[in-house]
């Protein structure tokens, strides 16, 4: 009877731990409220930006740094292009070389630094421009990547992918001396949204 006893145990544990699981990848638990690897805050002095027909994009210029999951056996790179549309953001070039970039919403402009480098990238047929940030800014990258995978449906399409992924938030904060910052912010999975991209 005890025998019997104990079978019923494990079983109703797996049953529990399964259920557990089932919930976590279908984030009727969300895990991301609490469980999320921090990586070290990254300094950076360059931003990268690529001027496409209808948006563009801004790198920060933090090298290629990777995040290692499953034992350091995948690599997964950090870096992010942060994409802006013409009709939420514009940009400038003073006559001292300053990039400028202007929020439409407010009219709010953020001067990014001086043009180092501006050239056109014939495989995107874009105008590219590398930004050196002013010594005075404090600019930071940060990286934040869910521990726990969630489950994404599969859609048979050239688009999407479904299976197994991880919640992430990509962030790079640029602060001017007298206080003003722009924030570049993108979020994917389920990790709590911080505040948007913008000019505060």
């Amino acid at each position: 009877m005890l025998r019997y006893k104990k079978m019923w145990i494990v079983l109703g544990i797996l049953i529990g731990i399964g259920v557990l699981w089932y919930l976590i990848l279908y984030r009727k638990i969300n895990p991301d409220n609490y469980f999320v690897k921090k990586l070290d805050t990254i300094p950076f002095t360059h931003l990268y930006v690529n001027d496409y027909a209808g948006s563009l994009t801004i790198t920060p210029g933090i090298g290629e740094r990777y995040y290692y999951k499953s034992a350091g056996k995948v690599r997964i790179s950090m870096n992010f292009d942060y994409l802006l549309f013409d009709d939420e953001y514009a940009f400038k070039i003073d006559g001292d070389n300053n990039f400028i970039l202007i929020q439409l919403s407010n009219n709010q402009s953020f001067v990014l630094g001086k043009v180092v480098e501006k050239s056109i990238q014939d495989f995107h047929s874009t105008d590219y421009y590398a930004i050196e940030i002013p010594k005075g800014y404090q600019a930071n990258y940060y990286f934040k990547k869910g521990i726990f995978p969630f489950y994404v449906p599969v859609q048979f399409t050239m688009m999407t992918s479904g299976g197994l992924k991880y919640s992430s938030e990509y962030l790079t904060e640029i602060a001017t001396p007298k206080g003003n910052t722009l924030r570049l912010y993108y979020n994917y999975g389920h990790i709590p949204e911080g505040e948007p991209t913008g000019v505060y």
